[in-house]
């Protein structure tokens, strides 16, 4: 169960940076390239990220993956905010969306897989007193055989 919780987590976290990576591709691709006057004095220029671009759906991934494990990345959100064009400014918000949606997720998710697999490994812990001793019965029902179990009910039964 705990390959499978975990395979089920990743897919999820696949699916979305793979939907944020094609409404990237949708509404920058082509505009973080290195040369583009846009980007001359921003922080993406000046750390030459122009591998983590949207130009292609694995470039548009690695920024997202990348985002999602660096926290919120802010000279990828400044590279695009500099290079769209002044009437679709609004479009950069998709990084802190992205952020607040998947990162905030992810971690919720991660916490309660650990507490999940923490659950499950460690067992059910009897309550109380009277739980400790049904199961100490229970225990020593397993090892009676054949006559000792007929004595030890015979003997409960007075």
């Amino acid at each position: 169960t705990l390959l499978v919780s975990a395979t089920d987590i990743l897919q999820f976290l696949l699916v979305i940076v793979y939907v944020y990576a094609a409404i990237g591709c949708t509404l920058f691709g082509g505009l973080l390239y290195q040369g583009n006057d846009d980007l001359e004095g921003t922080e993406y220029n000046e750390l030459k990220y122009f591998a983590f671009n949207f130009n292609d759906m694995l470039s548009g991934c690695a920024l997202w993956f990348v985002n999602m494990l660096c926290e919120y990345g802010a000279p990828f959100a400044d590279g695009v905010h500099e290079a769209l064009s002044p009437n679709s400014k609004m479009f950069w918000l998709l990084f802190p969306m992205f952020y607040f949606s998947v990162v905030i997720l992810a971690f919720e998710l991660v916490s309660a897989f650990t507490i999940e697999t923490f659950v499950a490994l460690t067992g059910e812990q009897p309550e109380s007193e009277d739980e400790e001793k049904l199961a100490e019965h229970e225990q020593e029902e397993v090892k009676l055989t054949g006559l000792e179990k007929l004595a030890y009910d015979l003997r409960e039964d007075k």
